[in-house]
């Protein structure tokens, strides 16, 4: 149990790639699953999309035991002191706001939420809960805003000098940690079988403009690898004076490393969607499958960096 409880600190406590100036762009990922010297990761069918991303996983325990592991998914990071947070898609409740589902063997599984505050390395989970304080913006029942307001005043300047409120937006008792969390059950993998993990969940986009500037620039947006025939679609995009918007998708794509050895066939699917749009991404090989799709396929596959998408949307028409 110690180990589990380590596990889950460890995995709240990493900060997940997370990229974007004007709008937030929030990376998920995978599962993440303590290191296994018996259990392989025998096949990986990634689909990302700006909608919806879906993986599915086969398992493969070689021992002759059962393994017993804690799995995790953690939600990407929301850091309430941004001037621009992530915040929940249309519909999504406060405590899932990826919509995250998964299912074992196609049947559907109900892991455990857990959430926890920090400020900069700091845990400040318990000191909150004190005060009454829900961890997350998102939250309406209580809301956190009001619960701020409410407070006394002397505690509200406390929280002030300790750095957990400050200056924003809307008020000058703001919340500035970050709100971490993660969904985690107990999942077994018996001896010699196979075993199915699917999951899906809506990703967190950002957005941003690119201008005539950033084409010129080899800096700019280089993790998204813009290469020259993508720079000069898009320049003929931009209008005369202004920018062509950008949909951005991250992906955490390392967390595939935990199993034991590589994975045994690894296949991504890109879909942008809409057939108007351009993508880039830092991959080298990608194969056209259709009018939206591209593959990239790669077995005895070791995950090491992440994964930056870049959609160019259609030129705005008046």
């Amino acid at each position: 149990m110690r180990l589990l409880l380590l596990l889950l600190a460890l995995l709240l406590a990493d900060e997940p790639a997370a990229a974007n100036d004007t709008m937030a762009v929030g990376a998920a990922g995978g599962l993440v699953f303590l290191k296994s010297a018996d259990v392989e990761m025998v096949s990986e069918d990634l689909r990302i999309a700006s909608d919806a991303i879906r993986v599915r996983y086969e398992f493969r325990n070689h021992a002759a035991t059962p393994v017993e592991a804690l799995i995790a998914f953690p939600l990407p990071d929301v850091d309430h002191a941004t001037d621009w947070p992530i915040w929940p898609p249309d519909g999504m409740p406060a405590d899932n706001f990826v919509g995250f589902a998964a299912t074992v063997d196609g049947k559907p599984i109900a892991p455990r939420l857990d959430a926890r505050a920090y400020l900069g390395t700091v845990e400040i989970t318990d000191l909150l809960k004190r005060h009454g304080l829900p961890l997350s913006r998102f939250s309406t029942d209580p809301d956190l805003d009001q619960r701020i307001e409410a407070l006394p005043a002397k505690t509200r300047q406390a929280l002030v000098k300790q750095g957990i409120l400050g200056p924003g937006d809307v008020s000058d008792y703001f919340p500035k940690w970050t709100l971490k969390t993660a969904f985690t059950w107990t999942q077994t993998f018996p001896p010699g079988r196979t075993v199915v993990v699917e999951h899906r969940y809506v990703p967190v986009v950002g957005g941003n403009w690119i201008a005539a500037e950033d084409l010129a620039s080899d800096q700019a947006w280089a993790d998204y690898c813009l290469d020259p025939g993508t720079k000069k679609a898009i320049a003929r995009r931009l209008p005369a004076e202004g920018s062509v918007r950008a949909t951005l998708i991250d992906y955490v794509l390392k967390t595939g490393a935990n199993w034991a050895g590589p994975i045994g066939r690894f296949r991504l699917t890109l879909d942008k969607g809409d057939a108007g749009r351009l993508l880039s991404v830092c991959l080298d090989g990608l194969r056209k499958t259709g009018p939206t799709t591209w593959v990239w396929e790669r077995d005895a596959f070791t995950p090491n960096r992440d994964l930056r998408i870049m959609l160019i949307e259609r030129p705005h028409q008046d």
